[in-house]
């Protein structure tokens, strides 16, 4: 009888084991499994604005993978002489599944992307989707887990005068490794 009991309880078990659901959750990380951090990057970003071209070395990329997907690029030259500037440009995902390469605008309606320029005049400008009468495209050609390329365009104002008068960048490059 006892040996009967146990072998019962034993199926039972058994059977529970087999038809309870294992709990799956989705991965966090975001595409391409890029890594939280900020990290020392090579490479430049190009522009032109005002007719004036500049080229800026990458000073650093920060990746932010907790809450939203992120990846902020900066870049700067301070060399009074020839190219002074720079450029910050950050792109975030619209969905928890991470950033991949394509296009991301200025404004838009699923995620907050902007981009930060001071120009040789050192005056600071932003297109971002909080400030009226800016807008821009950023497109991703590359994302790797080293690198970033890719272009971006756009109408900016000044910081501290959001209706004063707007500037247009034209044929940025983003060739960043970090």
């Amino acid at each position: 009888m006892k040996k009967n009991l146990f072998i019962s309880i034993l199926l039972v078990v058994g059977i529970m084991l087999s038809c309870s659901k294992k709990s799956e959750t989705t991965p966090t990380t975001p595409a391409p499994n890029l890594t939280q951090g900020i990290y020392p990057a090579k490479g430049t970003i190009t522009l032109t604005s005002g007719g004036v071209n500049y080229s800026m070395p990458m000073t650093n990329v920060q990746i932010i993978t907790t809450e939203t997907y992120s990846v902020i690029l900066n870049a700067a030259d301070t060399s009074l002489i020839t190219n002074f500037g720079t450029i910050v440009i950050q792109i975030n995902s619209p969905t928890s599944s991470g950033l991949t390469t394509g296009t991301y605008t200025i404004p838009s309606t699923t995620n907050v992307n902007m981009f930060t320029f001071m120009n040789k005049t050192e005056t600071e400008y932003t297109a971002s989707p909080t400030v009226s009468g800016t807008s821009g495209t950023i497109s991703i050609t590359t994302l790797t887990s080293t690198s970033v390329q890719g272009t971006f365009s756009g109408t900016l104002v000044p910081l501290e005068n959001p209706s004063g008068q707007s500037i247009t960048i034209t044929n940025g490059v983003i060739n960043c490794t970090y």
